[in-house]
């Protein structure tokens, strides 16, 4: 059980270590363009405020990595916007 854990992790940190520079232009785009910066949370709730960052952070992710799975399709898309 255990073993099988580890290596769904390991395949998964794999996965993302094999799309890094797609996942960090996918990110600017997604950041930059949400309306994440506008969201105030006062400082007393900071566990909220790590939830809140935790799972946004996950999701950011996993949209990224599905996002270059797409371009990654494209012959030419993959070449501008990701090098390959």
């Amino acid at each position: 059980m255990q073993r099988n854990i580890h290596n769904n992790v390991k395949n998964l940190l794999e996965k993302f270590g094999r799309n890094s520079l797609g996942i960090y232009v996918c990110h600017y785009f997604f950041i930059n363009f949400s309306n994440l910066r506008d969201i105030y949370i006062p400082k007393e709730y900071i566990i909220i405020q790590l939830i809140l960052i935790l799972i946004l952070s996950i999701i950011i992710i996993f949209s990224a990595n599905f996002t270059c799975r797409i371009i990654e399709k494209n012959q030419y898309l993959s070449l501008i916007l990701l090098g390959k």
